[in-house]
């Protein structure tokens, strides 16, 4: 194999390893636009005078002051308690629908069915599933249609008792930790395309100072190796060098090996395909799948034949298999 040989193949190994973190970073970056962090954690403050339904576009959370809210005569229940109270607010011909926590009403003593100048924060919700049974029933009591009220009325409920700051907190720093792991991984990728030497793919086979054993191990493709199928065994290493997996495993370090074969593909179109499984240091570190039958007992044999063990006793199963 030639030296651009050997790079263009951990290039093409390193584009596929690309695939999930930029997927998983999509991902991450569609989740942060959804969830208002910094708004959670820092809420706008607003009126009662404001128009609800319009402050949502910009605003999910907010640090309300009410100057006057009226008790509709129902109750927010959850699972079949009282968790708090509808409340409304009436301001310039518009009506607002307030939930009030039984928590933050418990500061006034006795149930007040009208609330001045109150101060809390809130999430603000659209599209309640319980608003359109609140309007029917307060259409009711107020001998007004239901249509009539629902028109007046904002879609956008003031929900204090939905506001957690704790749990949307704990999930930004999660998703930044998150996004900031994959930017790294992302880069340390960009790296080995750049400069195939400086890859890190190989660091749970090579481990320290990888570098020095890519370039070690190109040198030896260069000068004196055996060719089985995709693997090429040489003086130190066993390399697989077949476009989009690649593996440099030091001879050294390989505990034992096995390899078995399996049914692989569709139900109606199975066949038979090999593995090899490398145990590197006492714990199996490296597993090249799909590979023709054949090959992996010719690769088997010249494993052997190059002083390897091999490692069949390790998995009975698969050595009864075998056998």
């Amino acid at each position: 194999m030639t030296k651009s040989a050997f790079e263009h193949n951990i290039r093409i190994s390193l584009a596929h390893h690309m695939i999930i973190p930029a997927i998983f970073l999509a991902i991450l970056i569609i989740l942060l636009s959804q969830v208002p962090v910094f708004n959670c954690l820092f809420p706008t403050a607003v009126s009662s005078s404001e128009d609800m339904s319009a402050l949502y576009h910009s605003s999910r959370y907010i640090s309300c002051h009410a100057d006057s809210l009226h008790y509709t005569g129902y109750d927010y229940m959850i699972g079949g308690r009282v968790k708090g109270h509808y409340y409304y607010a009436l301001e310039d011909g518009k009506c607002t629908i307030y939930v009030l926590s039984s928590k933050y009403i418990q500061q006034y003593g006795d149930f007040p069915s009208t609330i001045n100048n109150s101060d809390f924060r809130a999430e603000l919700i659209i599209n309640d599933s319980n608003l359109h049974d609140l309007l029917s029933l307060m259409a009711g009591d107020m001998n007004w249609s239901y249509n009539g009220l629902s028109s007046v009325t904002s879609t956008v409920v003031v929900n204090e008792l939905r506001y957690s700051p704790v749990p949307v907190a704990i999930l930004g720093i999660f998703l930044v930790f998150a996004l900031v792991f994959t930017l790294i991984h992302i880069v340390t990728i960009i790296i080995g395309l750049i400069n195939p030497y400086h890859t890190a793919i190989y660091n749970n086979t090579l481990g320290r100072n990888s570098t020095v054993h890519i370039r070690q191990a190109c040198r030896e493709l260069m000068t004196d190796c055996k060719k089985t199928g995709g693997f090429y065994i040489t003086a130190n290493y066993v390399i697989y060098a077949n476009a989009p997996v690649s593996a440099i495993i030091p001879i050294d370090r390989i505990s034992a090996f096995y390899s078995y074969s399996t049914l692989c593909g569709l139900p109606m179109r199975r066949h038979l395909a090999g593995t090899i499984t490398f145990f590197i240091d006492g714990h199996a570190a490296c597993h090249i799948h799909h590979l023709p039958p054949v090959l992996t007992d010719e690769v088997a044999q010249a494993l052997e034949e190059a002083g390897i063990t091999n490692g069949r006793a390790i998995n009975t199963q698969s050595s009864a298999d075998n056998s």
